[in-house]
């Protein structure tokens, strides 16, 4: 029981992160100022936390799977959102180097 409860907590901490994210992108756009590197920043910081709560969701079916088959499928998925999740830092990080060395060029 320990282990389902600590799931539900981490889902609920990823709903909130992703709730978090997604008020965040809805202020930058609003924003005259906002650059199109912070609301593509944005828009990439609410896929990954709609990402994380993906695997957070899953974690929690998984204590009530029974089946080995339906376990390792589950787990598979994980392993597969969580290179998503590291695709979308790299880009997140080529686009922030990008933006740098653009601003850094005009000075």
């Amino acid at each position: 029981w320990y282990t389902e409860r600590l799931d539900m907590r981490v889902a609920e901490d990823a709903a909130k992160d992703l709730e978090r994210t997604q008020k965040e992108q809805e202020r930058v756009e609003k924003a005259d100022f906002a650059s199109i590197y912070q609301r593509t920043k944005a828009a990439m910081d609410v896929e990954i936390a709609a990402i994380k709560l993906q695997i957070a969701d899953i974690k929690l079916a998984i204590n009530y799977m029974t089946e080995a088959a339906n376990i390792g499928t589950a787990k598979t998925t994980i392993l597969e959102l969580k290179s998503d999740i590291a695709a979308w830092q790299l880009a997140k990080a080529e686009i922030r180097m990008d933006f740098t060395q653009v601003t850094s060029e005009g000075e």
